[in-house]
């Protein structure tokens, strides 16, 4: 129990993503795009995270069948939107949490980080994007390939990561759940 592979999903039909842009994102503002703030929120940032000290200067946020994309100027701004969200859901927030810290703030809590989730439920098999841990978890994502004009990524593409993100943490969270990880999770793995 828990560290096969997920069964697969029988398929159902997934209602088509709603997008838009937004210029402000206070709660209010998220909840009346659909958002639910309370739930898991899938997050993608474009230029995606590096070694960079550089903030990211889009940001899209997503749960299934709905995304939002805003532009962001700079870590503080990043911070602030980030936090009115109970579960930020990325594939990998360590390089997210540094460029927090480097700009004197503090960690972002809360976060589902679905590349250490998926080392947990599933140790033998470590997912390397998305796309794998969705596999992993028993899910097909819709998810555009990868762009290749790096340098400005089309905002539906971002919408997608996100919301892509948000239902493999849906999932991730059911299997700690499933398999009693939760706590594993959120005192041990999470925070490191």
């Amino acid at each position: 129990k828990g560290k096969g592979a997920a069964k697969a999903k029988p398929a159902k039909k997934k209602a088509d993503l709603k997008w838009k842009a937004l210029a402000a994102a206070s709660t209010a503002d998220l909840r009346k795009a659909g958002l639910d703030l309370a739930k898991p929120v899938g997050v993608a940032l474009h230029p995606v995270l590096g070694g960079s000290p550089e903030a990211p200067t889009k940001l899209a946020l997503g749960q299934e069948g709905v995304a939002v994309v805003l532009n962001i100027k700079g870590w503080s701004a990043l911070h602030e939107t980030l936090g009115h969200l109970k579960r930020p859901v990325l594939f990998d927030s360590k390089p997210l949490q540094r460029g927090f810290l480097a700009a004197g703030l503090d960690l972002m809590p809360g976060v589902l980080d679905i590349n250490v989730g998926g080392y947990l439920v599933n140790s033998t098999r470590i997912p390397r994007d998305l796309s794998e841990a969705a596999i992993l978890m028993g899910l097909t994502l819709d998810l555009p390939a990868p762009q290749e004009d790096l340098f400005e990524a089309p905002d539906e593409f971002l919408a997608k990561q996100a919301e892509g993100s948000a239902m493999v943490g849906v999932a991730l969270e059911a299997r700690f759940k499933e398999d009693d990880l939760g706590k594993l999770y959120e005192d041990l793995e999470g925070p490191l």
